[in-house]
């Protein structure tokens, strides 16, 4: 019974990780990494948002978004795949 308890508890685990990355924000993301690597420098003023334009640009999660890119463009995604396992298990 312990074996199928812990054999359940893995298959559960298993089949959440392995779904896509679901992050709505993921394109936003890449864009401003591009444009972070292009440029060296993180924007100062918002390129993105129709709404804001020229005003101070501000992002809660930009440290992340150049490794991001740099995941993507080389189609890492074992390692996508494995900062999304870290995450659940310190969820």
């Amino acid at each position: 019974m312990k074996r199928f308890a812990w054999f359940a508890f893995v298959l559960v685990i298993a089949t959440y990780i392995l779904q896509p990355i679901q992050d709505p924000d993921m394109g936003w993301h890449i864009t401003v990494g591009r444009w972070i690597i292009a440029n060296l420098k993180v924007p100062t003023e918002e390129l993105w948002n129709r709404f804001a334009l020229g005003k101070e640009w501000v992002a809660y999660s930009w440290s992340n978004i150049k490794k991001e890119r740099k995941e993507r463009k080389r189609e890492n995604k074992a390692l996508l795949v494995h900062t999304k396992a870290l995450l659940c298990v310190n969820v």
